[in-house]
């Protein structure tokens, strides 16, 4: 892929479920996204675990052309990863370990581009302010937690929790884009 220095591809492939993923690079690319069709490891280090995750989603279309990228992101509390909330009790139980607390979001990503590849990850520090119960069963009953690691989303109702941020937003929400499209560059320049 030839191309000058200062400019991105139109397009990419995302290889993802996630409507935040899709979103996010929306404001930067023309985005067509691939459902992954792989099962997601566990792994005890955060780190290994969205990036090990997000390498097998985008080799699991290998073989296209054009960039192909996909993500993951965890949120661990006191080194525990946090996933997706089992059902409506285990989404309770998250979010009143989180209240009033500091915790971790880790979201990495994985790319190829004609033959190369590209990696990354960034981690952002987040503080739930203090939540009363009825605050919580109150959220869990919109159905917005669900399908959230950590049991919230940071750019939707669940924004009402957050205190403090430390770190890239994105990150948060889903996908670390900033860090993504400056590793995009310079695949991207290494190969032109």
């Amino acid at each position: 892929m030839r191309m000058r220095k200062n400019l991105l591809p139109g397009k990419i492939v995302l290889v993802s479920s996630s409507p935040r993923r899709r979103e996010i690079l929306s404001l930067f690319f023309k985005v067509e996204v691939v459902r992954p069709c792989v099962e997601e490891v566990i792994c005890e280090n955060p780190l290994d675990m969205v990036i090990k995750n997000s390498k097998i989603k985008a080799l699991s279309i290998r073989g296209r052309g054009g960039v192909i990228v996909s993500g993951d992101t965890v949120v661990v509390y006191k080194g525990k990863i946090l996933g997706k909330p089992k059902n409506r009790l285990d989404a309770e139980e998250v979010l009143s370990l989180l209240s009033g607390k500091w915790h971790e979001v880790y979201s990495g990503f994985f790319f190829t581009v004609s033959g190369k590849t590209g990696e990354g990850f960034s981690k952002t520090y987040v503080k739930f302010k203090d939540l009363r119960k009825s605050e919580i069963i109150e959220y869990i009953e919109t159905g917005e937690p669900m399908d959230k690691a950590g049991a919230y989303a940071i750019q939707g109702k669940g924004s009402v929790f957050i205190e403090k941020i430390e770190g890239c937003y994105f990150t948060v929400v889903g996908f670390p884009v900033v860090k993504f499209i400056k590793r995009l560059k310079e695949v991207l320049i290494e190969n032109s």
